[in-house]
C-alpha cells in the first residue's frame, strides 16, 4: 500500500525552455556569469529574452552584442540536438 506513485511524465519543455537550460549551464562559465539572462515562453507574445529584468521580443533586439552571441551559441547548440 506505501508503494510510491508512478512518476508523470514530464511535459514537453517549449523551445525558448530548452535553449534556456543550455544558456544556464553555459552561463557560469562565461565571464556574463553575473548577469540574469534567461530565454521564456509567454503566452501571446512568444519567446521574450529578458536581460538583466529588461524584456526583448527576440534576440535580434538585445542590444549587447555579447548576450545576443551567447544565446546564438546556445541556439546552434539546441538545434544540433537530435
Amino acid at each position: 500500500q506505501n508503494q510510491p506513485k508512478e512518476k508523470e511524465p514530464e511535459a514537453p519543455k517549449s523551445i525558448a525552455a530548452q535553449i534556456d537550460k543550455i544558456l544556464q549551464d553555459k552561463l557560469p562559465n562565461t565571464h556574463l556569469r553575473e548577469r540574469s539572462i534567461r530565454l521564456l515562453e509567454l503566452p501571446e507574445r512568444g519567446m521574450v529574452v529578458q536581460v538583466d529584468g529588461k524584456s526583448f521580443d527576440g534576440v535580434g533586439d538585445v542590444q549587447e552584442e555579447e548576450v545576443r552571441k551567447l544565446i546564438q551559441i546556445c541556439v546552434a547548440e539546441w538545434e544540433k540536438i537530435p
